[in-house]
């Protein structure tokens, strides 16, 4: 991108607008959708952990640290998500805020996003 103008130059900034609005959100959902199901996971864990009667019952001491463990995994997993999408917003910023400064730029950014429907 270095020296880059005009039409090349709005290639250039198509391909930073579209990694922001389609590439990094589709892999931020990857890592809410794993959360979710990490989450769902644990709900059954309870269950899992459940000791028979002669065992002492309720779940044991390793339930609560298995649910810990979960709760830490979705977290990692969440905060990922949410970086993952403040990277593509701030990529969709830089790519308009950069076809600011070069009129013929930003005519073919707006070009590509109206012709592949990514507004």
């Amino acid at each position: 991108m270095p020296g880059d103008r005009g039409v090349t130059l709005g290639l250039d900034l198509w391909e930073l607008y579209r990694a922001g609005k389609q590439s990094l959100p589709a892999v931020a959902t990857e890592y809410y959708d794993a959360g979710f199901h990490v989450g769902r996971a644990g709900s059954f864990a309870e269950e899992a952990f459940t000791r028979p009667a002669m065992f002492g019952g309720s779940q044991g001491p390793a339930c609560g640290e298995w649910m810990e463990l979960m709760g830490t995994i979705m977290k990692f997993l969440g905060d990922t998500g949410e970086a993952l999408d403040d990277t593509g917003a701030a990529l969709v910023m830089a790519a308009n805020t950069y076809a600011e400064t070069d009129r013929a730029a930003g005519r073919e950014l707006q070009r590509l996003i109206t012709e592949h429907h990514t507004e």
